[in-house]
């Protein structure tokens, strides 16, 4: 069982030891009671105020100018062709999904401290817990993806490059067996 270690750190004044820090009155507390008290830790106002004042800008701009970036480059065709647009098309989808489901449920936990959709839905709970991770690793794996992608078009022209559907087989299926672990 995992135990987070519990202190207090005394400011000494004695004339040996003056101005250093002693650690005394060391306790072990269960993770359970930590996260019982974290959990019910009201936040102030003012800093749900900048919570909202940060988290809404960022997720409207970011879902609006995603959704932007895949209309533009999914309905010209020239653009839907080129294998590095595919990368684009990934990055731009991945943030897509952050922007419209992961900011704001980490944005609802982090002010409201409870499952929004019910007490009734723990499999959903679990699934959507779990689902916040994907845009993440998704990404990740297509800056990965890019840098290979360079790599390959600079060391070796001559090769074949990848063609758009290994682009986003490659990603999505490498993005989704990552999140399953």
């Amino acid at each position: 069982m995992l135990c987070i270690l519990r202190c207090t750190v005394i400011h000494c004044t004695a004339s040996a030891l003056q101005g250093a820090y002693v650690v005394s009155n060391l306790a072990f507390l269960p993770l359970q009671e930590v996260s019982k008290i974290l959990y019910n830790v009201k936040i102030p106002t003012v800093y749900c105020h900048i919570l909202l004042g940060v988290y809404l800008p960022i997720t409207l701009l970011g879902g609006v100018l995603n959704l932007v970036n895949l209309t533009i480059i999914l309905s010209t065709t020239k653009l839907r062709l080129d294998p590095r647009n595919s990368f684009i098309v990934a990055l731009a989808l991945s943030d897509f999904f952050l922007c419209a489901f992961t900011a704001p449920l980490t944005l609802w936990s982090l002010l409201e401290r409870h499952w929004p959709l019910g007490s009734n839905t723990e499999y959903l709970c679990k699934l959507v817990k779990a689902g916040q991770n994907f845009p993440i690793i998704m990404s990740c794996f297509c800056i990965g993806a890019i840098a290979c992608d360079r790599f390959r078009f600079i060391m070796y022209p001559q090769r074949s490059q990848m063609s758009s559907r290994q682009v986003c087989f490659h990603v999505e299926l490498k993005s989704i067996a990552k999140d399953t672990d």
